[in-house]
């Protein structure tokens, strides 16, 4: 239910498995309770006083979040609005030890952040609503526009698919293997076959890092019920050789391993050779004899972002006869095996997020890692999507592989985004724009040459 131009909708990861009902919340951004009782706490039941209420949005899409600390010296946040900002903003404090700040008006989009208490980092308590990307754990909320890609990744009353998680075995990797699987909504009422979207995450993330931030089954929910795209699985495994799944149902190795950026002397390059054996070999048979699968190439594609485009880029490269539709999300190319080339230094990180070097890309080993690749793939190929922000570190070396395409004639839809970095505002944004041309009878335009 759309209720003015912005809506504030907090939902959760897995709402669009559910009735579809939205948690919608307006307030004055100066509004603030008269007390300093954090919802869900014993204070709270015994109160009169109604807890505190954050985030607020106001209707012109302005938000206000308030935290409850009399003690503190200190609170601020960290958003995905001020990401460029190394210290954040500061709260300010009000009576009863309320901290509070107001900001924006925030452009539709969903948005994630924390607390920073003196020092200590936290969700917000106030917000049932978090999720989990690596390490980076924070609370978020959902501006949603009609008229924008943020109307996908809100839970409508529409029909909806299931979300399942199903284990395998694999070869050559950590088993067994933990995934999630998509089904669209009539696929427990039908008898139909369905093509399949294998979807992968990126570094640090797992096989939840799609339903959580992606908001993939918000976004299939909706584009099938709009009629956008065609009814599709969408199959999206843990991506890392070394681990078996989410960390809170098997530890990975190493708190490390949970960092936005892989640790200094970690070699990424098992998680393309050998996820991507293990996908072609493994997962895509166990998809094809344990669901209705159309298991022709025109009906099976391969798509995922930074880590994971790299992995689908290698994976639909070297297997067209698989996979005919390959989209890659800010990919990371420089994880090909002997790929990464020394890189430029960096400029000074003025913001809260890693910086990703600019890496150069060793084309020669390119060539080995894709051997015998030329302009007869595009017979094969009906799309080869290639995404990447233009703020992103990766962008460099995304352009090489583009250009190295181009030159051996192979055909490829480029879209560099101005005004993004590596962020999960552009793959849900990428997600969008590319399951509707999935699976389409007539091959769509594709550029690059």
């Amino acid at each position: 239910m759309m209720l003015s131009r912005f809506s504030l909708c907090i939902i959760s990861a897995f709402a669009g498995l559910s009735s579809g009902a939205v948690l919608a919340q307006h307030a004055s951004p100066a509004q603030a309770s008269a007390e300093c009782i954090a919802a869900g706490t014993p204070a709270s039941w015994h109160s009169n006083t109604a807890p505190l209420q954050s985030p607020q949005l106001s209707s012109n899409g302005e938000v206000t979040l308030q935290f409850c600390a009399p003690d503190a010296h200190s609170v601020r946040v960290f958003g995905d609005w001020n990401a460029k900002s190394a210290n954040g903003d500061l709260l300010r404090k009000g009576e009863h030890g309320v901290w509070s700040i107001s900001f924006g008006p925030l452009k539709p989009d969903l948005y994630t952040y924390w607390f920073l208490v003196d020092g200590v980092k936290t969700i917000d308590p106030n917000n049932v609503h978090s999720a989990n990307d690596a390490a980076r754990i924070a609370s978020y909320f959902i501006l949603a526009h009609p008229e924008t890609d943020s109307a996908m990744y809100v839970s409508k009353d529409v029909s909806h698919g299931r979300v399942s998680a199903i284990w395998y075995s694999s070869e050559g990797v950590a088993t067994p293997r933990r995934a999630l699987i998509y089904m669209p909504p009539d696929y427990d009422k039908s008898e139909q076959h369905y093509p399949v979207l294998y979807l992968l995450h990126g570094w640090g993330g797992d096989e939840n890092e799609w339903i959580d931030l992606g908001r993939a089954a918000q976004i299939m929910d909706n584009l099938i019920a709009a009629h956008k795209v065609v009814p599709m699985i969408v199959v999206m495994p843990n991506g890392h050789h070394d681990r078996h799944a989410v960390p809170d149902i098997s530890s990975p190795p190493s708190t490390s391993d949970l960092a936005p950026l892989p640790p200094r002397g970690y070699d990424i390059t098992p998680s393309i050779t050998a996820i991507g054996k293990s996908v072609v070999n493994d997962l895509v048979p166990f998809v094809d004899q344990n669901f209705r699968t159309l298991t022709d190439s025109n009906s099976r594609a391969v798509a995922g972002l930074s880590m994971g485009g790299g992995q689908s880029l290698y994976i639909g490269l070297n297997h067209p006869e698989m996979f005919a539709w390959v989209a890659s999300f800010s990919g990371a190319v420089i994880a090909w095996p002997d790929a990464m080339m020394p890189a430029a230094a960096p400029a000074p990180n003025q913001g809260t997020e890693a910086v990703i070097p600019h890496y150069k890309l060793n084309l020669r080993a390119i060539n080995k890692d894709a051997p015998g690749l030329n302009e007869s793939i595009n017979a094969k190929l009906r799309l080869l999507y290639i995404a990447c922000g233009m703020d992103d570190g990766l962008l460099s070396s995304n352009e090489e592989f583009e250009s190295w395409l181009a030159e051996s004639n192979i055909h490829f839809v480029r879209q560099n985004v101005p005004g993004y970095a590596h962020v999960w505002s552009l793959w849900r944004r990428n997600l969008v724009e590319v399951a509707p041309l999935l699976f389409r009878p007539q091959l769509p335009s594709q550029h690059g040459q």
